[in-house]
């Protein structure tokens, strides 16, 4: 083809037509121009094919790990339940005066829910960059949920944690005293057999304002934590696994 050109181009130059033989490289400098601007295109093509296959790649990736936390979320929403009906009940006592009859386990009454999100996918997609994810709506919750919404859950969190490890469980540790279940115990070995633990065992004394305010206080932070950080964040994983198996469909 080069060869056919070069004796076109040859024969005009011999025969003096310059008109012609000017409008024939005109049009051969067009031809490479449209050679090159397709190549071009192609590349780009494939540039956008290659990128959208890693986006999906990443999209799955990311589905799995929001699955996963929400499946932890879901364990945090039981405890958090259990943790308001232990801090109910020990409200409930304190208000009735009841403590000396009363013994429970601080099991929950100690525990903070924490929300462990896996972060592996998102991490790689800002390794990428999130543009990387062409859907906008997609993308503005993913970031919200994790740069936002996440760190508002942990601090949620952290609150009830310091109102259990600064209030409530030194206050109670010295006021009440623990109960031994099996007084003719001669090893650790039995005392703790059957997996009980002894340890988190208490008779409750006395009562006093302070801690019936801890508790109040404890029972709201979990109660605004359950009600509102943790049912926004199973809103939030629900819709963004929606969009997502929207987005892979498309």
């Amino acid at each position: 083809m080069i060869k056919f050109f070069r004796h076109i181009r040859q024969n005009m130059i011999k025969e003096n037509r310059i008109s012609k033989y000017t409008l024939y490289a005109i049009g051969e400098i067009i031809l490479v121009v449209i050679g090159i601007l397709i190549a071009l295109q192609i590349n780009n093509w494939n540039e956008i094919k290659k990128t959208r296959t890693t986006e999906l790649k990443l999209l799955h990736e990311l589905k799995n790990d929001l699955i996963e936390t929400k499946e932890d979320l879901l364990t945090d929403i039981d405890k958090a339940k259990q943790i308001l009906l232990v801090t109910d009940s020990l409200y409930q006592a304190a208000m009735s005066d009841n403590w000396d009859q009363m013994k429970i386990s601080m099991n929950y009454i100690y525990e903070t829910p924490a929300v462990f999100a896996k972060l592996s996918a998102y991490k790689s997609i800002q390794a990428y960059g999130v543009n990387i994810v062409t859907n906008d709506s997609l993308r503005k919750m993913m970031t919200n949920f994790y740069e936002l919404h996440l760190e508002r859950v942990k601090y949620s969190e952290l609150l009830i944690k310091q109102v259990n490890e600064q209030g409530i469980k030194p206050l109670l540790n010295s006021f009440s005293e623990p109960i031994n279940h099996c007084k003719n115990c001669t090893s650790l070995f039995q005392l703790y057999e059957d997996g009980q633990d002894q340890n988190k065992m208490y008779h409750i004394k006395k009562a006093n304002t302070k801690i019936i305010h801890l508790l109040k206080e404890k029972f709201k932070l979990n109660n605004g934590l359950l009600q509102y950080r943790y049912k926004d964040t199973k809103l939030m994983i629900d819709k963004m696994i929606k969009t997502i198996d929207s987005e892979i469909k498309d």
